[in-house]
């Protein structure tokens, strides 16, 4: 994958767990990962995304989604 490549990330945020993938543009799982939320939904969000970040840049990122039942309430705080 080169620098400049695209990714999309989804992350699916229950009460027990975030499920969270990269793909890239050919739709093609470059990574994914289970985290277990501890009851902190946000906090696990945040961290799950600062993780990404760190090995994906922002400009990299064409687009991210959110489902799940905290999806509703992290969404808007991610934009």
């Amino acid at each position: 994958m080169s620098k400049n490549s695209l990714v999309f990330i989804g992350i699916d945020i229950g009460s027990v767990s975030a499920n969270t993938v990269v793909v890239d543009e050919n739709r093609n799982i470059i990574e994914e990962h289970y985290t277990r939320t501890k009851g902190q939904p946000l906090e696990t969000t945040l961290a799950v995304l600062s993780d990404v970040l760190a090995r994906f840049p922002a400009d990299n990122i064409k687009a991210a989604a959110i489902t799940g039942s905290a999806g509703k309430l992290i969404a808007p705080l991610i934009g």
